[in-house]
């Protein structure tokens, strides 16, 4: 960073390079070279996958429905299931620590992730993708504005950010309210943390 601040952006950009070359997803070079790309105006597209710049965020399809694949009920998140039902279903022997929907209906568990994200040959991206979606998320559980957030991700370009808050919203994952701050759908919250967990399994698959 200090190669950065002094202008030796050459340097760091060398530097970058060689910490991909060992992890192709290492948060700090990405973003690293893409704060440079952003603050001297310069083509730095060579020194990543092409995905990390915008398309990775096309790997975001939908928003999944909690509904019951078998039976087509509302299905339940299990951390609103009452306490009582939620040790009925222990004893039950339902795998509570792998799922986070639960039918009433039919008796069927699942886990179900917020959104719609396709990795399939995508492994690179879908790993930053996630670490964005953790990172985001972290911000927005404490309030803030558009702006703010636009400061705190400062590696992104006007372009990407907004590419990014768009998706987010597109598939109902954030909105903002009247008072100009973003939030997160309710239903978020009750999975949000799992993004981190994804993105660092996705790493050691590589």
């Amino acid at each position: 960073m200090s190669l950065f601040k002094l202008g030796n952006y050459d340097e760091a950009l060398e530097i970058y390079k060689k910490m991909l070359m060992e992890n192709p997803v290492d948060i700090t070079a990405i973003d690293g070279i893409k704060r440079i790309s952003k603050s001297y105006d310069i083509d730095t597209s060579e020194y990543y996958d092409d995905g990390l710049y915008i398309s990775w965020i096309s790997l975001i399809k939908s928003k999944n429905d909690t509904v019951c694949p078998d039976c087509g009920s509302k299905l339940m998140p299990l951390t609103l299931c009452p306490s009582e039902e939620m040790m009925e279903l222990d004893e039950m022997g339902f795998d509570l620590e792998n799922h986070n929907y639960y039918c009433r209906n039919c008796d069927y568990e699942l886990y179900i992730d917020v959104l719609n994200i396709d990795c399939e040959n995508h492994p690179i991206e879908c790993a930053y993708l996630y670490y964005k979606l953790d990172e985001i998320t972290k911000y927005i559980r404490h309030n803030e504005y558009s702006d703010e957030l636009k400061s705190k991700m400062d590696y992104f370009d006007d372009e990407e950010f907004n590419a990014f808050i768009s998706k987010l919203k597109e598939v109902d994952y954030i909105y903002e309210d009247e008072e100009g701050y973003v939030k997160l759908v309710d239903d978020v919250e009750n999975h949000w943390f799992r993004h981190y967990i994804k993105y660092k399994r996705l790493c050691r698959e590589l």
